[in-house]
Parts: structure tokens; sequence; C-alpha cells
């Protein structure tokens, strides 16, 4: 297995919540805040962010349907883009052939929502992916999910954390909008929504 380092650009980043240095208390996906309950306790386990949502090797290489050892493996915290980048990929795929998951932590639900609203206004809702001009698909799974032309990829929101699945068609960043590419990326930002949801 071969260690490939790199960096993701994402554009749901701190910059763009027009955060006020202020937090906010933690709520539970789609209610209010308690005051009974810890703030920590509607936060994603830092462990999960740690471990790519449990979304390994094993699982990459199933569905680009190549073994492990074929793959490049990046699994790291990023101080630059404030999350944990995940970079499964493979020359020996056709499917993608590589899959890239960055996990941003955010200090509360609400600050992580503000990164979804933000996004979502950038695009028009529409039903299905078009074949050219901006838009945004939406999903049911998660707390939020859609896809959208402007990230090139599925973005789901999990209480505090907002994760942004691409499927790569080479080793550059690229996610065009072929329905088979857009259908792994909603299975793979499915099973990281699971298991940050657990």
């Amino acid at each position: 297995m071969k260690t490939r380092t790199g960096a993701l650009f994402f554009v749901l980043g701190a910059a763009v919540c027009g955060c006020s240095g202020e937090t906010e208390p933690a709520v539970a996906a789609g209610g209010d805040a308690d005051a009974g309950s810890s703030a920590a306790a509607d936060l994603v386990d830092r462990a999960l962010m740690e471990s790519c949502a449990g979304f390994d090797v094993d699982k990459a290489a199933s569905l680009l349907g190549v073994g492990a050892a074929e793959l490049e493996v990046m699994e790291t915290y990023s101080d630059r883009v404030g999350g944990q980048i995940c970079r499964y990929w493979s020359a020996e795929s056709n499917v993608g052939p590589g899959i890239d998951i960055l996990l941003n932590d955010h200090e509360s639900i609400a600050a992580a929502r503000r990164i979804i609203e933000t996004q979502r206004e950038l695009v028009p809702l529409v039903d299905e992916v078009p074949p050219t001009g901006p838009a945004r698909v939406e999903f049911d799974f998660g707390d939020d999910a859609f896809w959208d032309t402007n990230t090139s990829g599925v973005v789901v929101r999990v209480r505090n954390v907002v994760a942004q699945v691409q499927v790569s068609a080479s080793r550059e960043l690229t996610s065009p909008r072929d329905p088979a590419q857009i259908a792994l990326e909603r299975r793979v930002a499915e099973e990281v929504a699971a298991a940050l949801g657990r």
C-alpha cells in the first residue's frame, strides 16, 4: 500500500460561516437545545472523525473494484483545511478511480448548519442533475445532504460534522456529472453519515 500526500480543496470552510467567534449551544438535529443535556453529547465523537467515519481501505477497495493492496491511501488531519482528509485511489479502478472524503468538524450543530445553508444559497435546486449549469439535488440521509455543482460532490451534515465526498476520475480532483460517479458518491456519503450518526 502506498501513501499519497496531497491536499483537498474544500469550499465549505470556516471562512464562509461568518462566525463571530461566539459559541452556540449544540442542538440535536431538528430540535432545540435541551438545558438538561450536555452540548458535547450532541457532537460527533472525535474518534469517528479520525477513523474516516469507519470508512476503511477494504470498503474503498470493494467499491472501486480493486484489491486493498492496489490502493494509494491517505488518511490524515490537515490543519490547512481544518478537517480529516481520507483519499483512496487506484489507477486500476474503472469506477472512479478514486474516493475523496473530507470531514470538517465544527464547534456546534448550529455552526455546521450555517455552512450547509450558505452552500445551498449558491446553487439552484433541481430535480435531477442537468448536463450543464449550476444545480443542487437534495438527498434524504444524514441531517442534511445534497449533490451540487459548486463542490462537484455530495455534501452531508451529521450533527456538527460536514462531510464532502467526491469520486475522482483521475489523480486530479475532478467529479463530472456522470450518473454512475454521482451514485457512488451518494453511496459513500450514506455510509459516512451512518457511521457518524452512531
